[in-house]
């Protein structure tokens, strides 16, 4: 039976106006997943079209039309781990780590700092009840309070031998109001408490006894509120009501179901309409928690996608964030929901550059191994068609994918079945090969006829013939598992990296007989790992370790020298383009080339970025690579130079007016691929796709000189733009 093809497009559209904390980089631009590959774990709604979603890593973005564009915000620390962010209304917000409490009054453009009077002191949450009062709380019973927006701190309470952790607030008025968590370390045993003085002190309020945790509630009265719980021995959601500040219990069950996930967020609009985040829906009451109405997500192009938090406009508006990620917004009471993350979030373990325009991509989707396809050196992406025969099911990610010319290519994942292209990735078929006990994780394609795959517990299959017949090679690398670190110059000279399983170490080896026998090299390190390989011919190679060594043999490995490359961190791609010419890469974080053949390395790009695990990088020339790894990312490299030579003069022609602009411009080029707009030190401020929309919005600008670049088929189109007051 032939699988029906289907085809998905890769957009970048309208979506970014990027900070420099989430591409601080030189040409280096996030193409996939849109508008962020960071989980965002709290929101804040405070206007109908403004709002805040924040992360781990400092990761902060706003929008202010509703989510159709996204503008990542530069806190003042890197690495903050946020939980809870909380906006008052458009432009003043707060959030909060250990005892720095971080606050802005112009939406997130610009951020102070305050502090929590206590060094122990160890905040994760915040919560404010009006304009100027507000709470800052966690763990080890730490407790603030401010009245003056944010600016001084009076602690309440911290005590580290005390395991009073505090999750959640919520206040009917200014003076009224409950605080929720846990009083031993192990979260077993509820905290509950009520404050009728703004805190000042508080009374403990009993609590259901088979409530592990309060990490969720929503206050509705003086008197009246609602926690939530989940109930580990049958899946029920089980919410808890009180009218009479929990002298008596109502309990409540909502629905008893498989899917229904654990409660992530409880808010009850007022006292009639409530609402209910688990990690896999949306529940909604009309008539104050009588009965309860049921709507399950799931989101196919993001299979582990879960709901982490969600914050609600007014009965109709809200947004939810999570897992995956997902960025969801709802108009209609959260009967419906639209994903605005755009394309997949599959996990993407290899990539390959054909050309700098054709470039192919695999990982795995929600069933089996998924194939993608570029021809705009990655800006778009579709499906490939896989031929997938009758009762094809392998759950397996594409490991591996190699090219022996610019039509036929091969692609593995861990099977003793191939993947095969004849048209340059756009369609695939399956290709046995007959040794069912062999599973083909990396492959080499030496030349159009041979292709040699490298199994798991280190043995090597290969084809002579194009595929169609296939040899198991004699020689076993014993207790060790092949490795991606894998090629072949031609199909008789290899380089092998194999992983011994009992001592854990890597070990080089090296083939002239096309796999038949193998010798292993002795590159000078014990009991390390080669975190990359490149060789340009038999005779000169370069490899990296993972104690941040990078080693150069010209003799095909009997020898070995250290290569002068300032790499912070172990490098994790490393290709040779000829005798001289290569390049390093670090993640995405660092970027540097070679010019004499890897004896010495030129910085060209380092940053402090964080990824989510990077699997797989692609290099075409020394200017232009992509990178994949987990939550569908997918990033692009140019190498921009932004020395003055790089400018355009003022003779040539503008490509954009007006030129100095305060708000906006208008492209006069209309034919090119994407544009973008860097700052003078060469950091991506800004990237847009040709959309046909060619009016841009450059108020987010800071006055000062920048440089807008067009990429177009036949180059990039560079030009200085002002920005002036």
């Amino acid at each position: 039976m032939i699988k029906k093809t289907f085809r998905l497009v890769i957009l970048i559209g309208l979506f970014l106006n990027l900070g420099t904390k989430n591409l601080n980089a030189q040409g280096w631009s996030q193409i996939n997943p849109l508008p962020t590959y960071m989980i965002p774990s709290t929101v804040a709604f405070p206007a109908m079209d403004t709002i805040y979603i924040a992360g781990d890593h400092s990761f902060l973005m706003r929008t202010t039309d509703g989510g159709e564009s996204w503008t990542t915000l530069d806190l003042p620390d890197d690495d903050l781990q946020m939980s809870s962010i909380f906006f008052t209304n458009s432009k003043k917000g707060y959030t909060v780590q250990n005892r720095k409490v971080y606050r802005t009054s112009d939406g997130g453009n610009n951020w102070s700092i305050s502090y929590l009077p206590h060094n122990n002191a160890f905040a994760q949450f915040i919560h404010f009840i009006n304009d100027t009062t507000g709470f800052a709380f966690g763990p080890v019973k730490t407790l603030a309070k401010t009245n003056n927006t944010g600016q001084n701190w009076q602690l309440l309470s911290v005590d580290f031998n005390v395991h009073d952790y505090y999750f959640c607030m919520d206040f009917v008025d200014n003076q009224t109001g409950y605080i929720g968590g846990s009083l031993d370390f192990e979260m077993n045993t509820p905290l509950l408490r009520k404050t009728n003085n703004e805190g000042l002190s508080w009374q403990d309020i009993p609590v259901p006894s088979d409530i592990r945790r309060v990490k969720n509630m929503s206050v509705i009265n003086h008197d009246e509120l609602w926690i939530g719980s989940f109930d580990y021995n049958n899946n029920n959601i089980v919410l808890y009501h009180t009218t009479n500040s929990g002298i008596s219990w109502e309990t409540v069950n909502i629905v008893s179901t498989e899917n229904s996930g654990a409660i992530r967020k409880l808010i009850f609009l007022d006292e009639m309409n409530g609402k209910l985040l688990t990690t896999k829906g949306i529940y909604s009451t009309a008539d104050g928690g009588l009965s309860w109405t049921e709507k399950l997500f799931s989101f196919p192009d993001s299979p582990s996608a879960q709901f982490l938090n969600m914050d609600w406009l007014d009965n109709d508006h809200m947004f939810a964030v999570g897992q995956g990620p997902v960025i969801c917004r709802s108009s209609d009471g959260g009967n419906s929901l639209e994903n605005l993350v755009t394309a997949h979030t599959y996990q993407m373990k290899s990539i390959y550059m054909i050309d700098s325009l054709h470039v192919i991509a695999g990982g795995k989707n929600e069933s089996s191994g998924y194939l993608a396809y570029s021809h705009d050196g990655g800006l778009s992406w579709q499906e490939s068609y896989i031929d997938f025969p009758a009762g094809y099911f392998n759950p397996t990610a594409i490991s591996d994918i190699k090219f022996s010319n610019s039509e036929t290519g091969w692609a593995s994942n861990f099977s003793d079945q191939l993947f095969k292209t004849s048209d340059g990735g756009i369609s695939w078929q399956i290709i046995p090969t007959g040794l069912e006990n062999y599973k083909i994780g990396y492959l080499a394609c030496p030349d159009q006829n041979t292709i040699i795959g490298a199994c798991a517990y280190g043995r090597i299959v290969k084809s002579q013939d194009q595929g169609n017949n296939w040899t198991l090679l004699d020689y076993e690398f014993e207790n060790s598992s092949l490795s991606g670190k894998f090629l072949f110059i031609d199909p008789f000279t290899g380089f092998a990296v194999a992983n011994n399983e009992i001592t854990k170490d890597d070990h080089l080896y090296k083939t002239i007989d096309g796999g038949e026998s193998w010798i292993e090299l002795n590159y000078g390190s014990t009991n390390g790992k080669i975190t990359a390989i490149s060789f340009i011919s038999s005779l000169h190679g370069i490899i990296s370790t993972n104690d941040n060594r990078t080693l150069l043999t010209f003799d095909g490995g009997i020898t070995w020298e250290e290569s002068a490359v300032q790499a912070p961190e172990n490098l994790t791609y490393i290709r040779l383009f000829d005798e001289n010419l290569g390049i390093a890469v670090s993640t995405g974080n660092y970027v540097a080339i070679t010019n004499n053949g890897g004896l010495t390395f030129e910085t060209i790009h380092q940053a402090s970025e964080i990824f989510p695990v990077i699997y797989s990088a692609s290099f075409c020339d020394q200017n232009t690579g992509l990178l994949c790894g987990d939550r569908g990312l997918i990033m692009r490299y140019k190498n921009f130079n932004t020395s003055n030579s790089w400018f355009i003069t003022e003779t040539v022609e503008n490509y954009f007016y007006p030129n100095p602009a305060k708000d906006k411009i208008q492209l006069h080029d209309t034919d090119y691929l994407s544009f973008s707009i860097f700052d003078i030190e060469g950091r991506l401020l800004y990237l847009r796709r040709n959309t046909g929309h060619h009016q841009v919005d450059v108020s987010f600008l800071k006055p000062g000189t920048y440089i807008l670049a067009l990429d177009t088929n036949h180059g990039m189109l560079k030009q200085k733009l002002v920005i002036i007051n």
